[in-house]
């Protein structure tokens, strides 16, 4: 696409620069997770827990497999302090 068509090709990659190599804010996040209907407080939390990842925090706020391994991650951690 560069050799046969230059315009579309820096209109394709502005395009995705804009969209995914900008780093979010914290703020960004929190507005994106709270545009799908959770609550401020929820999305801060959910992104505070998973060290701000945005794909960990949604998977959480839709209880989705992280929840389980958080579950299990402390059923293995209560069992160790038995012993």
């Amino acid at each position: 696409m560069y050799k046969t068509d230059k315009k579309l090709f820096e209109y394709t990659a502005k395009m995705w620069t804009d969209n995914f190599a900008k780093e979010s804010t914290v703020d960004d996040k929190v507005k994106k997770l709270m545009e799908m209907g959770f609550s401020e407080d929820m999305c801060k939390e959910a992104l505070e827990r998973y060290d701000f990842d945005e794909n960990l925090a949604l998977n959480y706020l839709l209880g989705g497999w992280v929840v389980i391994k958080d579950l299990i991650i402390r059923m293995v951690i209560g069992m160790q302090d038995r012993y």
